[in-house]
């Protein structure tokens, strides 16, 4: 599988490991569900992902290393969420040449 849609999906979590066995996984689409917040471990086992959908959510927090495990990460957006204070560890564990970054508010 290269693409899942969970959109609309009133998802209030997701879960370190959820998504094991998707390694061929290109595409995650959790824009508009309810989530709050992207821990550690919630995007392990996810080596190819280019394309990370987390707009129009409810998140306040993400953990400085849940997006370290993105290797393929190209964009990932995070528009209409409850961001206020991002650290700069979390953009720094990022192990791509280019990632494209959607951080606009409501």
């Amino acid at each position: 599988m290269e693409k899942l849609d969970l959109s609309y999906n009133q998802l209030v979590s997701v879960g370190p490991g959820v998504f094991r066995g998707l390694s061929r996984l290109r595409q995650l689409y959790l824009h508009n569900n309810k989530l709050t917040l992207v821990q550690q471990g919630s995007l392990d086992m996810l080596p190819a992902l280019e394309v990370l959908q987390l707009s129009n959510n409810n998140i306040s927090h993400i953990d400085s290393d849940a997006l370290a495990p993105l290797y393929s990460l190209a964009v990932l957006s995070l528009e209409g969420n409850n961001l206020h204070n991002l650290k700069f560890k979390t953009f720094i564990s990022l192990h791509t040449t280019a990632t494209h970054i959607q951080l606009s508010g409501f």
